[in-house]
């Protein structure tokens, strides 16, 4: 091998390794306080999307809101695992039934569950979106908010097709 072309592979193999590093580096840096934070929060909404769905699929009149809700606990519960791989610390308890679902069955209770999973969702996908863009979150969490966000559009736009039908 000619010095000219020794000298190439050298160069082509340093630079792989420098790129290899700094990935590695990237995916190894640690959490900032405002990643933890968007995590935290983030595991509370789906804490409450798996235990609304639980709900939904036992109480709901519809088989529309029923497979709704079983949707929730499946999606959701995905997501929780990938937010628990990027923040171990992270566990959300289960929260109480939110008022508007309180003592409702029936019709009553799925109308007002859509009505609630649309609004949610909403927030949840303007979230998700301003995270995506925002450089002060971290690259992997940008990555796992980019991952899901396709996800959670489904989830708004099933959710305001469903509650359409229950309204009309």
């Amino acid at each position: 091998m000619n010095l000219i072309a020794h000298t190439r592979t050298t160069l082509r193999a340093n630079l792989l390794a420098s790129a290899l590093l700094a990935a590695a580096t990237a995916a190894a840096a640690p959490l900032t306080d405002t990643d933890k934070a968007f995590l935290a929060d983030a595991a509370a909404d789906n804490q409450t999307e798996i235990t609304l769905g639980q709900t939904a699929a036992l109480q709901a009149a519809s088989p529309d809101v029923k497979a709704f809700g079983r949707r929730m606990v499946t999606d959701h519960s995905k997501i929780a695992r990938d937010v628990k791989k990027l923040d171990p610390s992270v566990s959300p308890s289960p929260p109480p039934l939110p008022d508007e679902l309180q003592g409702k069955t029936g019709k009553d209770f799925d109308r007002a569950y859509m009505d609630k999973m649309v609004a949610d969702h909403d927030q949840d996908v303007a979230k998700f979106e301003k995270v995506a863009a925002d450089h002060q979150y971290s690259a992997k969490v940008r990555a796992a908010v980019k991952k899901a966000l396709p996800i959670i559009r489904r989830h708004d736009a099933l959710a305001k097709s469903i509650d359409a039908k229950l309204q009309g």
